[in-house]
């Protein structure tokens, strides 16, 4: 067999090579994306998963021991637009830069039974980002906001908070004097991969306590770990 003969078969098997090699990276592309550093070496969930499956990642009402409703548009898209809105232009898109946050979605829900010992509304938002490095720096005491409220701020709760790489619960308290009642709210945010969760539950301290809102975190977190397991 001839020297040109061998080269020519050598090169043919190693083109064959780099294109099953392509062929590999797209495909674990589809399924994940490093769009940047990850601080548990994890890849993270890519956006057209996210996407198919946002809706699942806040509070549902079969989360719920009790019957809540969601009035028309209280649960959508959360854009970045909007949270740039919310924060105030310049605070917002330092946030968006800083964390690469991609997009997101929420939901509000309200009791339908007012007897029913429950809290009166729970809401609850998911945030994606490109990468758990962000994730967690979004959760961080930089830009979170129970940490930077200074007028209110929040009493952190001790209780143990273990879901995902990070994980804080607080609340909120105010008395009524005229009404003579209690109203608190409890809420908690987690960060699983690349994505941060939140959950709050307002109403009467003698309706509810932190454990609705951690079932209700917790049930968000247990499709958030399925999902890993069924994304196309």
């Amino acid at each position: 067999m001839s020297n040109n003969r061998i080269l020519l078969i050598v090169g043919v098997i190693f083109a064959l090579l780099v294109v099953v090699g392509v062929l590999a990276s797209v495909t674990a592309f589809v399924v994940f994306s490093d769009s940047g550093p990850n601080l548990f070496g994890e890849r993270a969930i890519a956006e057209d998963t996210f996407l198919s499956l946002q809706d699942e990642f806040v509070v549902l009402v079969d989360d719920l021991p009790h019957i809540y409703f969601t009035n028309a548009g209280m649960e959508k898209p959360f854009s970045n637009r909007e949270v740039i809105l919310e924060m105030g232009v310049a605070t917002g898109k330092a946030y968006v830069k800083a964390t690469n946050r991609i997009t997101g979605y929420q939901t509000n829900l309200h009791r339908k039974d007012n007897t029913d010992i429950s809290p009166a509304v729970i809401a609850s938002t998911v945030s994606l980002f490109g990468s758990n490095e962000g994730a967690l720096l979004a959760l961080s005491e930089d830009w979170f906001p129970a940490y930077l409220e200074e007028d209110d701020p929040p009493e952190f709760l001790d209780e143990d908070c273990d879901l995902g790489d990070a994980c804080i619960l607080y609340m909120y308290k105010e008395y009524d004097p005229v009404a003579q009642v209690t109203r608190v709210r409890y809420e908690v945010a987690f960060v699983y991969k690349n994505v941060l969760v939140w959950v709050a539950a307002a109403g009467l301290d003698i309706d509810h306590d932190e454990t609705y809102v951690m079932d209700a975190a917790q049930a968000i977190f247990d499709r958030l770990e399925e999902a890993e397991l069924v994304k196309q």
